[in-house]
């Protein structure tokens, strides 16, 4: 009795089933699918199009300068800070999940913090250059809080499918374990008395009642993993691939 083959992983043995490796990652960082929003690395470290500087940079008065100055760093962190916060996640990982979900609260934090900085100098500018540097970046930062909002949404729905599909995992191992350990005390029939052998074929009997039930649970957890490296492509699936791929061997060699 077998399980339904799951499929495979892209680039991976027979035994694994399918993810994206993380040079597709580094390949393919503009194409992150959400379930419900459609978050991509790329929203998450994409550089903001702001120059550096003016050429006619000298004839600002001090206080533009100072002005474009603050714009020029407050540029360079919003791209730095949104490429760190764009990395991958394992999808087996459940504590890098949720830690990935507190970078993202945090980056929101610090954008709403640091925003303030930009409408300080849009307030303040007198400069056409000044005003109209602070106009683009201001765009960019919207596109930054909602971006790293999709992320965070994307990646607490992943930490609760990757919660039930743990649990499911969890036990199903259990019960493979249970029936590979009634199948070692069975082989001991000649050690055993009358009494004995009637309380272990009684144990047999109710265990494998519970087969089919357990067939189902095979069934959702190939389901859940399917949906899990469908779901999220560009985020690391070989573990998940691997572990999936583990038990339903485990499962066809104990049923064979």
């Amino acid at each position: 009795m077998y399980a339904p083959i799951v499929k495979q992983q892209r680039g991976s043995s027979s035994t694994e089933r399918k993810s994206k490796t993380s040079t597709d990652q580094t390949s393919s960082g503009d194409r992150m699918t959400e379930s419900s929003g459609g978050a991509t690395l790329a929203d998450m470290s994409i550089d903001v199009d702001v120059p550096a500087v003016p050429q006619h940079y000298a004839q600002l008065s001090p206080k533009s300068r100072e002005q474009m100055s603050g714009l020029v760093q407050l540029r360079h962190w919003l791209s730095d800070t949104r490429r760190e916060a764009g990395h991958t996640v394992d999808l087996s990982d459940i504590q890098a999940i949720k830690e990935a979900v507190r970078d993202q609260q945090n980056l929101l934090d610090q954008l709403k913090t640091r925003r303030l900085e930009l409408i300080r100098i849009l307030e303040d500018a007198h400069s056409t250059e000044v005003q109209n540097k602070a106009e683009i970046l201001s765009h960019e930062w919207e596109r930054a809080v909602a971006a790293s909002t999709r992320r965070k949404r994307q990646l607490s729905s992943l930490a609760e499918e990757a919660r039930l599909f743990d649990r499911l995992k969890a036990t199903v191992e259990l019960w493979l374990t249970e029936g590979d350990q009634l199948t070692m005390r069975g082989a001991k029939v000649t050690e055993c008395s009358i009494e004995q052998l009637h309380a272990e074929l009684l144990s047999v009997e109710a265990f494998f009642q519970t087969l089919d039930d357990y067939k189902v649970k095979m069934n959702e957890l190939n389901q859940r993993s399917n949906a899990l490296l469908d779901t999220y492509q560009l985020d690391d699936g070989n573990r998940l691939s691997h572990e999936t791929s583990e038990i339903n061997t485990a499962w066809s060699k104990f049923n064979d």
